[in-house]
């Protein structure tokens, strides 16, 4: 994001995303390993859903909210009201190249 977008009152969300993301990525490289099973016993015997599968999709889901508060989707930064990058205009601009006039003289 450009400089001026984010505020200290944003950090919070920014570590919540970055929270978010850090446990997506772990459970993504679980789910990626060729030992992964996606129907696993669970701990009384029976058949269950393997958790890091839960637990991917839970990220997913928090990382979408923060990343539309963030301005992170595409609607949000279409949506997004960006502060003015423009730089104020110096009293120097336009000096080079300028064409002189010639002084006036009163008649």
């Amino acid at each position: 994001m450009p400089s001026g977008v984010y505020s200290a009152l944003d950090s919070f969300h920014l570590a919540a995303f970055g929270t978010a993301w850090s446990i997506h990525r772990r459970a993504t490289c679980e789910i990626e390993k060729p030992s992964f099973k996606h129907i696993i016993r669970s701990s009384k015997g029976g058949l269950t859903k393997n958790p890091w599968l839960r637990i991917v999709s839970e990220q997913a889901r928090i990382m979408a909210q923060l990343g539309d508060k963030l301005g992170l989707s595409p609607a949000a930064r279409a949506a997004l009201k960006l502060p003015d990058l423009r730089q104020p205009a110096s009293k120097f601009d336009g000096l080079i190249g300028r064409q002189s006039e010639p002084p006036r003289h009163p008649n």
